[in-house]
């Protein structure tokens, strides 16, 4: 049996985030407090794995029975925002697919094997390459949005221009390029997450840099 991926548009995951955020005073602050929201309000434990991305490739992924979400140890040390962006999208999966792991951990009360990394591979074995795609993606959205709302994202990118243009640059004789670089770099350490992420929720939005 192949699974397939309800289809959600951009504009459905930002509703589902936005109506989550409204109700948790916790994800109505910036930088979001990700791991606060987990453990205290979701009451999931976040555990870290040494070895983890080089036995599975992946950065981390959320038990299907939704109580913990597995994590790179060596993620957690060393790549902070990347940590960060991991534990969001894996709330994705949590507030968009839960319906789908609750029906896939019906079917593996089946199996004979309760060690997680099994249940995870036969979970991944369900989808074809296009389905798969698509339970990501939607995660990866959710966990941008989580991570980066609206609001804040519109008034510390009128912030950074204003830093911009109060530096005297002849934008003229200025790569648009490096400036977008700058801007990037100035909001991924205000939102605490990766300059790729910020520079998605940017287009996604259709925020302008200049």
């Amino acid at each position: 049996m192949i699974f397939k991926i309800d289809p959600l548009s951009y504009r459905d995951i930002k509703k589902k985030v936005e109506s989550i955020r409204s109700k948790n005073t916790r994800l109505q602050s910036v930088p979001v407090p990700i791991e606060e929201y987990i453990e205290f309000d979701l009451e999931l434990d976040i555990i870290p794995l040494p070895g983890f991305r080089d036995r599975f490739d992946i950065d981390g992924f959320l038990t299907l029975d939704r109580t913990a979400i597995y994590i790179s140890q060596e993620l957690m040390d060393k790549y902070y925002n990347r940590y960060r962006f991991t534990l969001a999208h894996e709330i994705g999966h949590y507030a968009l697919h839960g319906n789908l792991f609750d029906f896939f951990r019906g079917k593996l009360s089946e199996s004979k094997s309760s060690e997680y990394t099994e249940n995870w591979k036969s979970f991944v074995l369900k989808f074809n390459i296009n389905e798969y795609s698509k339970l990501e993606g939607q995660a990866y959205d959710f966990a941008g949005i989580l991570l980066v709302p609206d609001d804040e994202l519109s008034v510390a990118l009128a912030k950074a221009k204003e830093m911009i243009l109060n530096s005297k640059l002849d934008m003229r004789k200025v790569n648009r390029e490096i400036i977008q670089g700058y801007v990037n770099t100035y909001l991924s350490k205000r939102f605490e997450v990766s300059v790729d992420v910020i520079g998605k929720r940017i287009q996604k939005e259709e925020l302008k840099y200049f």
